[in-house]
């Protein structure tokens, strides 16, 4: 059986075909497609110089201390500051549209609000455009507040290295909990009840 000389992938003066170039420059966009998804706030921020953290990025937030402030514009084009939320359990989670476990949360959070009058939640989208958080709050029907951290210097100032996480802060402003991962409803129920009994 003789060797097809057009598909090789060397042809014989020892250069690559022209499939093997074609397949390998798809790999390299795929691969910054899916590194400017994932990192391209950051990445935005450092290259036009808009990145505006002073400080370094805090491992976490602390239980037990004040939550760190912060104003940001919400989906309807308000601003929301957390501050200004105070003398109400508020819960602040970090998302994006990408993330299945932050989409599986989210009835459970959307009922939550819908059931305690004395919990805000802020939802804190994370490195996104307006348009695809616009879409998904719609597809959900999501009715709390959603804030846009497109720099990501919020999820920065909280320390945020994963997604879904979720900061519960009491209605004196102090972080009482953090839940890394998804909340299923009955984890929900529970933060809500020790934070309504302190």
């Amino acid at each position: 059986m003789q060797n097809d000389p057009e598909n090789d992938t060397l042809r014989r003066d020892g250069q690559p075909s022209g499939l093997t170039v074609v397949i390998a420059i798809g790999l390299a966009a795929g691969l910054l497609m899916a590194v400017l998804t994932v990192f391209g706030g950051q990445l935005t921020a450092i290259l036009t110089g808009t990145n505006r953290s002073a400080t370094p990025i805090p491992d976490r937030v602390r239980v037990g201390e004040t939550a760190p402030d912060f104003t940001a514009e919400t989906l309807g084009g308000d601003p929301v500051t957390l501050s200004g939320l105070g003398g109400q359990v508020v819960a602040v989670n970090f998302w994006a549209t990408w993330c299945v476990p932050c989409r599986t949360e989210m009835p459970a959070l959307q009922a939550a609000s819908e059931a305690n009058d004395n919990l805000t939640i802020v939802a804190v989208n994370v490195g996104e455009r307006e348009r695809p958080v616009s879409e998904f709050v719609d597809e959900l029907g999501l009715t709390f507040t959603i804030a846009l951290d497109p720099s990501e210097d919020i999820s920065n100032l909280y320390g945020v290295r994963g997604l879904p996480v979720t900061v519960w802060i009491d209605p004196d402003g102090m972080v009482r909990f953090e839940h890394i991962g998804g909340l299923t409803a009955a984890q929900i129920d529970q933060y809500i009840a020790e934070l309504a009994a302190q």
